[in-house]
Formats: C-alpha cells, sequence, structure tokens
C-alpha cells in the first residue's frame, strides 16, 4: 500500500493482498512463483506448509519467475513512458477506492464507534 501511495510501479507477486493493489499492466506486473504458499482463493496450500524442505526451503530456483522479473524490469527501463504511466496509476489507485486516505479513516472511525 506504501508503495502505490508514493506513486511507484509494482512488480510484485500474485499472492496475498497484493492482487487488490495491483492491475496487471495498469499499475504493476505479476510474478507467479512456482511453490505458492496460498492458493488461488487465498486458503493455505497445504502441499506447501507440510513439505516447506521439500518446497519453498528445497533450494529450488525458480528461473521462469527470474526471468520475467528481468524482461519487466528490462522493459520499464527502455520504455520509460510506459513506466511514468504505471506510476500515475498507482498513485490515483491509492488516491480513490477502498485505498484512499479518507476511505481508511472513515473505515477506522466507523469500527471504533461500533466497539463501543
Amino acid at each position: 500500500l506504501e508503495a502505490i501511495k508514493y506513486g511507484c510501479a509494482l512488480v510484485t507477486t500474485d499472492l496475498y493482498a497484493l492482487k487488490e493493489l495491483t492491475a496487471e499492466g495498469e499499475n504493476g506486473y505479476f510474478l507467479k512463483p512456482h511453490y505458492r504458499d496460498w492458493l488461488e482463493d487465498n486458503t493455505p496450500n497445504m502441499n506447501v506448509k507440510y513439505h516447506h524442505k521439500e518446497t519453498i526451503l528445497s533450494g529450488f530456483l525458480d528461473e521462469a519467475l527470474i526471468r520475467r522479473a528481468c524482461g519487466i524490469l528490462k522493459m520499464l527501463c527502455d520504455d520509460r513512458g510506459h513506466l511514468m504511466n504505471l506510476c500515475i496509476n498507482s498513485y490515483h489507485r491509492a488516491a480513490q477506492g477502498a485505498f484512499s486516505e479518507k476511505y481508511i479513516v472513515r473505515a477506522w472511525k466507523q469500527l471504533l464507534e461500533d466497539l463501543k
């Protein structure tokens, strides 16, 4: 959230809440890791959770992820106009809707009021 509030283009995994902050090609790009702690429906991936040594701690080098990340970074270095558009879109995404400061403050005030 802090990155988009500062108007940064995102290159991130498609895990956790990052999917909600990032729109592919609009304000950033997704990397899809080979081993996923979480499934698409945000439930734990039991195959990884109970087999860390054989999966995420195995020393596996995710070359596909590395190639994609390098390709994205090269594209953004070569096309500064596109990078600028991603940054502007991130800033606007953070300033509107559920990610805006106004929305977050209002939600916190409502929560605190509900707890009284």
